[in-house]
């Protein structure tokens, strides 16, 4: 058995029960109707708490604690408890369930298959993971943990907060759409950034929210890394721009391989190194934006470059505080891994 990987299952999956204890809380504060509607509380602590709604809540949440989020943590479960649609996972819900009943033989049995793990994982896995009696860790494994319950997590958390109740604001969209960025789509991480963007396409968005359009732009995206050329086709073809700003114009061309007058297009949206204002680009886009990165492989972006040479300078030098922080980032990835 990896015992690197099997620590790394293990852990991230301690993570998601952190998340899923927090993020049940949460939900008692926002929906208390829905979620403490069977919780007792005498009179005596009413009247100490001077019968102030919030302070009540607080008191049934922080006394009742384990009590609250105690149970099992498989999504059926969880879905019941969080009173959420479980087909919402129906696409990861069998892979999920070979972690969490993956991570009870790591913690527990010594990596011998158990009667829960026959019984409950689906075939198509177990005929996958299953080697002469003991779990097999494939290459790729790794990154399935890791995309399962990101995507658990993600999932559980639009689909808790943000309820028939609520919308989404643009501040919150922001906050979102910066994690999934920084830490999803501009590392590459392809298969994820397309389900994550995806699925933010469909969501509710408060009225004037500017954030459609980009989601539409960044799942595309995918598709192209991805290859998916037929399902990217059809997105381009009913991604109107006309009405749009001409960013989304660029965008487009960008997406779909049209160089024809491309810098002429950027130079009219280009505000130099710095993005003062929405709907303009700046150097830093062009450079870490993935919407940009096969054009900078061209002759048409050596141009551009030539004609703004000072706002590109910093992405010329070897930079030794980045090199710095990339190995800082290696070193704590490493640790976590091999950590018991």
């Amino acid at each position: 058995m990896d015992l690197n990987v099997a620590n790394y299952c293990k852990n991230l999956f301690t993570l998601y029960e952190i998340f899923y204890t927090k993020l049940y809380k949460i939900n008692c504060y926002l929906y208390p109707h829905k979620f403490l509607h069977t919780c007792e509380i005498s009179i005596k602590e009413l009247e100490n708490l001077n019968f102030d709604r919030q302070k009540i809540i607080e008191n049934i949440v922080e006394n009742a604690g384990e009590e609250l989020t105690s149970g099992s943590t498989k999504l059926s479960d969880v879905c019941e408890k969080f009173q959420i649609n479980k087909n919402l996972f129906s696409d990861i819900n069998d892979q999920f369930d070979e972690i969490y009943y993956r991570r009870n033989i790591l913690t527990h049995g010594e990596g011998k298959v158990s009667k829960d793990y026959e019984k409950h994982v689906s075939q198509k896995l177990k005929k996958r993971y299953i080697k002469n009696g003991k779990l097999d860790f494939p290459k790729d494994y790794e990154n399935t943990i890791y995309e399962t319950i990101v995507l658990v997590i993600f999932k559980l958390f639009m689909a808790t907060i943000y309820r028939e109740e609520t919308s989404v604001t643009n501040d919150d969209i922001s906050f979102i759409e910066t994690i999934i960025f920084k830490v999803f789509y501009q590392t590459e991480k392809w298969n994820i950034s397309k389900i994550l963007y995806g699925y933010l396409r469909k969501v509710r968005f408060s009225e004037n929210c500017g954030y459609k359009e980009i989601f539409d732009v960044n799942y595309m995206c995918c598709l192209k890394a991805l290859g998916e050329k037929d399902e990217l086709k059809q997105h381009l073809s009913r991604f109107n721009v006309q009405n749009l700003s001409p960013i989304y114009k660029v965008a487009k061309s960008l997406i779909s391989d049209n160089y024809t007058n491309i810098n002429d297009q950027i130079e009219s949206i280009y505000i130099g190194i710095n993005k003062e204002k929405s709907d303009y680009i700046c150097a830093k886009d062009i450079m870490e934006w993935p919407l940009f990165r096969d054009y900078l492989k061209t002759d048409e972006f050596a141009k551009f470059k030539e004609s703004h040479n000072d706002d590109f300078k910093l992405y010329d030098t070897n930079d030794q505080e980045f090199e710095d922080e990339k190995k800082f980032k290696a070193y704590i990835i490493k640790n976590i891994k091999s950590e018991d």
